[in-house]
């Protein structure tokens, strides 16, 4: 599975989701995701691994509407930390053409 923030390091809680939804054990898939969203609720909020994860638990229940807003959410998360890091590197190279001239 494709990783969106593959240079950050996943919480113990996300890799045992991952082991979790590739064996179908949705119960405890739903546990791990609630520690896992109160981990992120001290961090910042929720990462777009997490809404790939819980979109992932919503197509095995079948609950497709749920697992496209899951998606769609994960795209806009994806889409702001893109932005965020377009925006400082354009920064540090202004900063390091003024160190050249």
């Amino acid at each position: 599975m494709l990783q969106l923030n593959w240079f950050l390091p996943s919480s113990i809680y996300m890799q045992a989701i991952e082991w979790l939804l590739e064996v179908k054990a949705i119960p405890f898939t739903e546990r791990a995701l609630g520690i896992q969203l109160l981990i992120a609720s001290k961090e910042g909020g929720p990462t777009a691994d997490y809404h790939i994860a819980m979109a992932r638990l919503k197509l095995q229940k079948r609950e497709l509407a749920d697992a496209e807003e899951e998606l769609n959410e994960a795209l806009q998360l994806d889409y702001q930390v893109r932005k965020s890091c377009n925006k400082a590197c354009e920064r540090v190279s202004h900063d390091a053409s003024f160190w050249d001239s």
